[in-house]
């Protein structure tokens, strides 16, 4: 058994082994919008790529990066329809973009700058910033505040990541600890990182929700 509400600690072991192996759904992940996704075949797609503000003391620090942060100029229809869009590194020209301009792959793991006007801003993806998380513990670590082995803790990860996106994580009361919502977090991320969102055999949002809060019977 876990250590009550350290979820967290054993979803981010498996989380540095999956990325640690390249376990993790390379083709998935790299989908920078809904129509490249579904024109590769996915049911989904993530912002694993999209780019975020990682400069300590900016007023968007650990915001994700806009078009508008870059001066980006939109045409009337993608204002309408795409508001103020997260921008990506197209891989082939190296060049910034709004995701919802991307054709093809965006650029998975990201580490760099970019002009925003007259200063600099530090930018990284946020899957680049997810291994950074992942890897600030070893699985040593994790293990020791989960008090899960690490061999078990790798045997999980190997073994969710053994069946493509037929495989989902899914938990709910038991998590209610101090830490929930990010435990939670968590372990949805490892859905993610295996693709399985709104696949067959994977995960998706059932039908089931409490009602808004002043809502009538």
């Amino acid at each position: 058994p876990i250590k009550p509400g350290t979820d967290g600690a054993l979803a981010m072991g498996m989380i540095r082994w999956i990325i640690e192996q390249e376990r993790y759904d390379r083709h998935y992940l790299v989908q920078p919008n809904l129509k490249v996704a579904e024109a590769a075949g996915e049911a989904s797609w993530s912002s694993a790529t999209h780019l975020v503000v990682v400069q300590p003391g900016h007023a968007r620090d650990g915001r994700y990066l806009r078009g508008s942060d870059l001066g980006m100029v939109l045409t009337e229809e993608e204002r309408y329809k795409d508001g103020d869009p997260y921008v990506v590194q197209d891989p082939v020209t190296k060049k910034l973009i709004a995701h919802t301009e991307a054709k093809g792959e965006a650029a998975l793991f990201f580490d760099g700058e970019a002009q925003a006007g007259t200063e600099t801003l530090k930018l990284k993806s946020a899957m680049s910033l997810l291994r950074d998380e992942a890897f600030k513990h070893s699985l040593a670590d994790y293990s020791a505040a989960c008090g899960i082995p690490v061999n078990v803790i790798e045997g999980l990860a190997r073994e969710l990541t053994s069946h493509g996106k037929r495989a989902a994580v899914n938990a709910h009361g038991g998590m209610m600890s101090g830490g929930g919502f990010y435990n939670a977090y968590a372990v949805v991320m490892l859905n993610t990182l295996i693709g399985n969102l709104n696949r067959k055999g994977g995960t998706l949002v059932n039908g089931g929700a409490f009602k808004d809060a002043g809502e009538g019977p």
